[in-house]
Protein backbone atom coordinates (compact mmCIF):
# COMPACT_ATOMS: atom_id res chain seq x y z
CA UNK A 1 0.00 0.00 0.00
CA UNK A 2 1.34 3.37 -0.97
CA UNK A 3 1.04 6.49 1.28
CA UNK A 4 -1.25 7.65 -1.16
CA UNK A 5 -4.01 5.04 -0.80
CA UNK A 6 -3.71 5.06 3.43
CA UNK A 7 -7.84 5.23 4.07
CA UNK A 8 -9.11 6.87 7.55
CA UNK A 9 -11.60 4.38 9.10
CA UNK A 10 -13.12 6.07 12.14
CA UNK A 11 -15.89 4.91 14.39
CA UNK A 12 -18.45 7.57 14.74
CA UNK A 13 -17.40 7.64 18.53
CA UNK A 14 -14.24 8.94 17.06
CA UNK A 15 -16.10 11.37 14.04
CA UNK A 16 -17.93 13.02 17.24
CA UNK A 17 -14.89 13.63 19.55
CA UNK A 18 -12.70 14.91 16.78
CA UNK A 19 -15.90 17.49 15.87
CA UNK A 20 -16.14 18.26 19.97
CA UNK A 21 -12.04 18.67 19.74
CA UNK A 22 -12.71 21.14 16.51
CA UNK A 23 -16.03 23.80 17.81
CA UNK A 24 -13.43 26.58 18.69
CA UNK A 25 -11.65 26.46 15.81
CA UNK A 26 -14.32 25.83 13.07
CA UNK A 27 -16.44 28.49 11.25
CA UNK A 28 -20.13 28.79 12.54
CA UNK A 29 -21.11 27.68 9.31
CA UNK A 30 -19.46 24.70 9.12
CA UNK A 31 -19.97 23.92 12.97
CA UNK A 32 -23.64 24.09 11.65
CA UNK A 33 -23.01 21.93 8.67
CA UNK A 34 -21.45 19.07 10.13
CA UNK A 35 -24.20 19.32 13.65
CA UNK A 36 -27.06 18.78 11.23
CA UNK A 37 -25.09 15.93 9.57
CA UNK A 38 -24.35 15.13 13.48
CA UNK A 39 -28.61 15.34 14.00
CA UNK A 40 -29.01 13.33 10.57
CA UNK A 41 -27.34 10.28 12.39
CA UNK A 42 -28.41 10.55 16.32
CA UNK A 43 -30.32 7.78 15.82
CA UNK A 44 -27.58 6.14 14.05
CA UNK A 45 -25.47 7.10 17.50
CA UNK A 46 -28.01 5.62 19.74
CA UNK A 47 -27.81 2.09 17.94
CA UNK A 48 -24.11 2.61 18.77
CA UNK A 49 -24.86 2.20 22.27
CA UNK A 50 -26.25 4.96 25.29
CA UNK A 51 -22.75 6.33 25.58
CA UNK A 52 -22.11 7.46 22.00
CA UNK A 53 -25.18 8.69 21.97
CA UNK A 54 -24.75 10.82 25.17
CA UNK A 55 -21.69 12.06 23.86
CA UNK A 56 -23.51 13.12 20.35
CA UNK A 57 -25.73 14.95 22.46
CA UNK A 58 -23.71 16.63 24.61
CA UNK A 59 -21.43 17.40 21.73
CA UNK A 60 -24.43 19.02 20.11
CA UNK A 61 -25.08 20.84 23.64
CA UNK A 62 -21.81 22.46 23.57
CA UNK A 63 -22.53 23.31 19.66
CA UNK A 64 -25.23 25.62 20.94
CA UNK A 65 -23.26 27.36 23.92
CA UNK A 66 -20.17 27.98 21.18
CA UNK A 67 -22.69 29.30 18.95
CA UNK A 68 -24.57 31.60 21.59
CA UNK A 69 -21.09 32.80 22.63
CA UNK A 70 -19.94 33.45 19.20
CA UNK A 71 -23.20 35.77 18.33
CA UNK A 72 -24.54 33.19 16.16
CA UNK A 73 -27.54 32.75 17.73
CA UNK A 74 -30.04 31.73 14.99
CA UNK A 75 -27.79 28.69 14.20
CA UNK A 76 -27.89 27.55 17.75
CA UNK A 77 -31.49 27.62 17.58
CA UNK A 78 -31.96 26.17 14.25
CA UNK A 79 -29.54 23.03 15.75
CA UNK A 80 -31.83 23.09 19.25
CA UNK A 81 -34.83 23.11 17.40
CA UNK A 82 -33.97 20.13 16.00
CA UNK A 83 -32.39 18.45 18.91
CA UNK A 84 -36.42 19.27 20.57
CA UNK A 85 -37.34 16.44 18.03
CA UNK A 86 -35.72 13.60 19.81
CA UNK A 87 -37.20 11.91 22.92
CA UNK A 88 -34.64 11.31 25.79
CA UNK A 89 -35.07 8.74 28.41
CA UNK A 90 -36.44 9.44 31.60
CA UNK A 91 -33.08 8.13 32.96
CA UNK A 92 -30.95 10.87 30.93
CA UNK A 93 -32.06 13.95 32.79
CA UNK A 94 -28.79 15.48 32.80
CA UNK A 95 -30.10 15.24 29.07
CA UNK A 96 -33.42 16.47 29.34
CA UNK A 97 -32.46 19.82 32.22
CA UNK A 98 -29.43 20.20 29.39
CA UNK A 99 -31.71 21.26 26.49
CA UNK A 100 -34.51 22.72 28.95
CA UNK A 101 -31.53 25.38 29.95
CA UNK A 102 -30.50 25.77 26.51
CA UNK A 103 -33.89 26.55 25.22
CA UNK A 104 -34.53 28.40 28.09
CA UNK A 105 -31.13 30.66 27.49
CA UNK A 106 -32.29 31.08 23.59
CA UNK A 107 -35.66 32.23 24.72
CA UNK A 108 -33.96 34.97 26.90
CA UNK A 109 -32.60 36.18 23.87
CA UNK A 110 -35.37 38.06 23.11
CA UNK A 111 -36.97 39.65 25.93
CA UNK A 112 -33.95 39.12 28.25
CA UNK A 113 -36.23 37.53 30.83
CA UNK A 114 -33.47 35.16 32.88
CA UNK A 115 -36.70 34.20 35.24
CA UNK A 116 -36.41 30.48 33.56
CA UNK A 117 -32.48 30.33 33.49
CA UNK A 118 -32.43 31.19 37.21
CA UNK A 119 -35.22 28.28 38.33
CA UNK A 120 -33.75 26.00 36.24
CA UNK A 121 -30.30 26.98 37.82
CA UNK A 122 -31.91 26.76 41.49
CA UNK A 123 -33.70 23.21 40.96
CA UNK A 124 -30.51 22.08 40.18
CA UNK A 125 -28.88 23.48 43.38
CA UNK A 126 -32.29 22.17 45.61
CA UNK A 127 -30.99 19.16 44.09
CA UNK A 128 -27.64 19.30 45.22
CA UNK A 129 -26.16 19.66 41.65
CA UNK A 130 -23.71 22.11 42.44
CA UNK A 131 -21.28 21.53 39.46
CA UNK A 132 -24.20 21.96 37.02
CA UNK A 133 -25.50 24.41 38.54
CA UNK A 134 -22.11 26.50 38.30
CA UNK A 135 -22.03 25.38 35.03
CA UNK A 136 -24.82 26.40 33.78
CA UNK A 137 -24.64 29.72 35.54
CA UNK A 138 -21.08 30.59 34.10
CA UNK A 139 -22.45 29.66 30.63
CA UNK A 140 -25.42 31.99 31.44
CA UNK A 141 -23.44 34.59 32.29
CA UNK A 142 -20.72 34.31 29.34
CA UNK A 143 -23.78 34.22 26.81
CA UNK A 144 -25.40 37.58 28.74
CA UNK A 145 -21.77 39.00 28.42
CA UNK A 146 -21.66 38.85 24.52
CA UNK A 147 -25.07 39.74 23.91
CA UNK A 148 -25.31 43.06 26.00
Amino acid sequence: MDRNSVQFNFTIGENISLFFNTIQVLSPKMIFQISAQLIENLDFAKQAGSDTFYFATTTLFEVVIALLISNNSAYAANILRQLNHFDFPQRETKLIIGRKFLNSLIDWQEPQNEQRILKIIDFLLDMGLTMQAKNFLQVYKTVREVKN
